[in-house]
């Protein structure tokens, strides 16, 4: 029986060794933690960010030419609907959900203003130069 005991001993000791112990020699990495999405007034440049009730930026400048995306950061569907006038090309946004995005070329120099219609007071404005 001290010889079965002894031999547990051995082997429970050769299997820590085996695991690095406290050394830190694991033989493991871990991976840096992804990098935060964007918060508060802060988007991507060229990309209208589409938070709870909001736009952000509300306003955006642009030159003629530019693709802008429209990306729906929050936990909600959106929809965009632009105001007469609007650039030739460019259509309004059904309602899309969370998650997504897409995107509108403005090819005509101008003031755009467009607004959320499934949230009132959801308001933002293109100016393209």
């Amino acid at each position: 029986m001290r010889k079965i005991g002894s031999i547990a001993l051995l082997l429970g000791f050769s299997i820590l060794s085996a695991c690095g112990g406290s050394g830190g020699g694991g033989g493991y990495t871990t991976s840096p933690p992804p990098p935060p999405p964007p918060s508060g007034d802060t988007c991507p440049d060229n990309t209208v960010c589409l938070r709870a009730s909001s736009f952000s930026p509300t306003s955006l400048t642009v030159t003629k030419g530019t693709t802008v995306k429209f990306d729906n950061s929050s936990t909600v569907d959106h929809n965009v609907l632009f105001d007469a006038p609007v650039s030739p090309g460019v259509s309004d946004i059904g309602a899309f959900a969370s998650g997504t995005s897409t995107t509108r070329t403005f090819g005509t120099v101008g003031t755009f203003n467009f607004h959320c219609t499934i949230h009132a007071g959801m308001n933002g404005k293109m100016v393209v130069q």
